[in-house]
């Protein structure tokens, strides 16, 4: 007799549904709005002049790339906000234990808590996908920018970039290998 494999593929009722949907929004990360409630307007204007003075973006795509990493330096930034404040107050919370423990076996306890912690775990894979997205901007506008100043425009449809890993299947890459 075969035994059916019951596979999860996520929540079913809209109420499921709709929790999940935010799961990425409970940090605040990858919130459709880039600042949240108690976020700096004038901070957040600040950084992406400085952004946009170092890159020097020309033209609608140029500038909508260099935005791109605004708003990911802006999200990264937050990402490490976040994980600092639940270090800290995890690190409290075992400081504050009532255990009979030396002070340095409760600080060691509170940074293996801080390790094995779930939640730095969420922010840490938020944070990588965040840093892939910059860096996928980043070099478009870059090619962008390259293909400008060749005076070779660039179709909207073409600007696929991958990123180069240096690896193909755990071993370097020489570039004579097919």
């Amino acid at each position: 007799m075969r035994t059916k494999v019951i596979r999860k593929s996520g929540p079913k009722t809209p109420e499921g549904k709709g929790r999940v949907s935010q799961n990425a929004l409970k940090y605040g990360l990858f919130s459709s709005q880039v600042l949240l409630q108690h976020e700096d307007p004038v901070e957040f204007a600040a950084v992406r002049d400085k952004v946009f003075a170092e890159l020097a973006p020309k033209g609608f795509l140029e500038e909508m790339d260099a935005d791109e990493v605004v708003v990911g330096l802006w999200r990264l930034r937050r990402a490490l906000q976040i994980e600092t404040a639940n270090m800290d107050k995890i690190y409290a919370e075992v400081l504050a234990t009532g255990e009979n423990l030396s002070a340095d076996d409760r600080r060691r306890r509170a940074l293996v808590a801080i390790v094995s912690n779930r939640y730095v775990d969420n922010i840490h894979g938020y944070a990588t996908k965040i840093r892939h997205e910059i860096q996928k901007a980043e070099q478009r506008l870059i090619y962008q920018q390259l293909s400008r100043r060749a005076g070779h425009p660039i179709p909207i449809g073409s600007l696929r970039i991958s990123l180069p890993t240096g690896r193909s299947r755990g071993r370097p890459t020489s570039g004579t290998e097919k």
